[in-house]
């Protein structure tokens, strides 16, 4: 739904969350996402709510995805995909479980090819 400028609605309820963002650096150099492979990132917070991390950005075989979690609790990674999937140590993930306690401080930069981006967890599809 859009609403030009200065234009009005009504029966339309916003909501709008709050907590921290993490972004999620995804490497894929086989291509395998981009092939259609399933492939979703969800965040699960204690006491069961969750949360799926959206495509935010893509250049080349590197995505980033992000996603919102609550700061008031713990919130893990679960890895929706039938592909091997590493974290930035090399360990393999496991998939469709809780996995990996997801950060919920300030991003930090990393650097790139091209420029600084937020960090948080990178993964590595294989």
């Amino acid at each position: 739904m859009s609403v030009a400028a200065g234009g009005q609605t009504t029966g339309v309820k916003v909501v709008i969350g709050c907590g921290a963002a993490v972004y999620i650096q995804v490497s894929d150099v086989a291509g395998h996402i981009a092939s259609g492979q399933p492939f979703r990132l969800v965040a699960m917070a204690d006491g069961g709510t969750f949360q799926i991390a959206r495509l935010a950005s893509q250049s080349g075989s590197q995505l980033q995805y992000v996603v919102t979690i609550p700061t008031d609790r713990v919130s893990r990674l679960i890895v929706d995909t039938a592909l091997a999937v590493e974290d930035q140590s090399g360990a393999v993930l496991p998939l469709r479980q809780s996995g990996a306690v997801l950060p919920t401080g300030p991003p930090t930069a990393i650097a790139s090819s091209s420029s600084p981006v937020p960090a948080g967890i990178t993964l590595v599809v294989r």
